[in-house]
């Protein structure tokens, strides 16, 4: 059986996923306003907060998934925990980098 988890690693992990989320809802505001229904960002406000406020909901989301990964660890989740976390870390630095791409374009 795993460790017992330290209350204040699961709190920072639940806070950390919540502001992810919590950042994540003007950021789909702001990039659906500014959608033109091709691959070319417009070079406006929205389309810039949009994309700079869903990189910091990424972001966040991130590192709460990698600090919830070390509760899951303690707890006796070797495995899967942390290829979620690889798997997440891929898809976010990959989508993070197509959208700064867009964005300077």
């Amino acid at each position: 059986m795993g460790q017992s988890t330290d209350p204040l690693a699961r709190r920072l992990a639940g806070a950390l996923l919540l502001a992810g989320f919590a950042v994540m809802v003007p950021g789909i505001a702001f990039a659906v306003s500014s959608e033109t229904g091709t691959e070319y960002v417009p070079p406006t406000f929205s389309a810039r907060a949009g994309g700079t406020l869903l990189i910091a909901a990424v972001s966040l989301t991130l590192l709460g998934l990698v600090a919830f990964d070390s509760v899951l660890w303690k707890a006796g989740d070797r495995v899967l925990s942390g290829l979620g976390t690889v798997a997440y870390i891929a898809a976010a630095a990959s989508w993070a980098v197509g959208t700064g791409r867009a964005l300077v374009q």
